[in-house]
């Protein structure tokens, strides 16, 4: 996920009700689309103003693009010097580094070696195996050491580096969600590049998201039912890029320093996007042979998530879901859905088909 420091209003707009603001935006270097309900559209334009502005104090905080930030100065300093770092960024990182632990490393935020190793921010390039041993070996938050008491952190080791690429949009989310709820505001909708999160439902019937083919992400497949919480998809149809003859995928697998093999997607709900963002990368890495055994443990540890594998196969898209993840599917457009490792049939329509697109429980 690329970030800018810059945010252009694109549209501004309400729907029929008189206290909902709808808006479009660029920010994070990607599509803010945010609808904001409050008792008045002043209240309501003014809560969405926030919760924008919050977005972007994230994305300063946050960004590796552009020099100056806490992150950044941290990823170009030299190796063993400490950076003090703001609490909020202290905490998010030994956040972020226990989540790499939980997922047994398949979710890395420590992975900037291997994007730039592959040129993952350049246009893509296939790197020599020296080069690709020297970033596995500089991969890793291990690489790093946090000092509680002063709040500084430190390299251990020259050449690591920490990309926001797989958590920084599901932050932004949740502390976006955060000023909206002080605001006084119980229902609206945000999606930020096409992490989409919820708060209550814009309607009681919830929000209707759209999920996409992987293999023509201009096609849907079914929706998913939102009513609170957030919806994460990963995928490599979008974002994929050739080097030297061979497509290379942007979700890359840090045990290994190679792009995760391409299946199709995986779309996870939770009720942070941090959690659903960072889940998505983990169980898009697994694949859906070995994805949904985490998803299990993690939800017997209490982590409460679901999660969709949408799975090519030859001509056809089967999906794999977990137990909780299907009633909230309409529509569905699959020649076979696994639940629980059994083969059942694909679900008919449940409910009313909803025209909302482009936003995913």
């Amino acid at each position: 996920m690329r970030l800018s420091l810059s945010i252009l209003i694109l549209a501004l707009a309400t729907t029929p009700s008189d206290g909902t603001v709808e808006r479009r935006l660029v920010v994070m270097g990607t599509a803010l689309e945010i609808s904001v309900t409050a008792p008045s559209r002043r209240e309501a334009l003014e809560a969405s103003e926030a919760a924008v502005s919050e977005i972007a104090r994230v994305e300063s905080l946050l960004s590796t693009w552009k020099e100056g930030g806490p992150l950044a100065r941290l990823n170009t300093a030299p190796a063993g010097a400490p950076v003090r770092l703001p609490s909020e960024l202290f905490e998010l990182l030994e956040s972020v580094f226990a989540w790499s632990d939980r997922t047994a490393g398949v979710f890395e935020p420590a992975i900037l070696p291997l994007v730039t190793a592959w040129g993952l921010r350049t246009g893509g390039r296939i790197p020599p195996a020296v080069e690709l041993g020297q970033a596995l070996e500089a991969t890793g938050h291990r690489r790093f050491r946090l000092d509680s008491p002063s709040s500084a952190a430190s390299k251990l080791q020259p050449g690591a580096g920490i990309d926001e690429g797989a958590w920084g949009k599901g932050y932004a989310l949740d502390r976006a969600a955060d000023v909206l709820r002080a605001q006084g505001v119980s229902s609206a909708v945000l999606d930020l590049g096409g992490q989409v999160l919820s708060l209550s439902g814009v309607s009681s019937d919830g929000d209707c998201v759209g999920l996409a083919d992987p293999r023509d992400r201009s096609r849907l497949v079914g929706h998913v039912v939102l009513r609170g919480g957030s919806l994460s998809t990963s995928g490599n149809s979008e974002r994929a890029m050739v080097a030297g003859g061979r497509r290379i995928g942007h979700l890359l697998d840090p045990r290994t320093g190679q792009p995760a093999p391409d299946f199709g997607s995986v779309t996870v709900f939770a009720p942070s996007g941090l959690v659903a963002d960072l889940l998505s990368t983990a169980f898009f890495v697994l694949g859906p042979e070995k994805g949904p055994e985490l998803s299990r443990r993690l939800r017997a540890e209490g982590v409460t998530h679901e999660v969709l594998y949408l799975v090519e196969r030859e001509s056809a898209l089967e999906a794999v879901a977990s137990d909780g993840f299907v009633p909230a599917i309409e529509d569905l457009e699959v020649s076979r859905l696994w639940l629980n490792d059994i083969p059942l049939p694909a679900p008919a329509t449940r409910g009313r088909k909803k025209t909302t697109e482009g936003r995913t429980p």
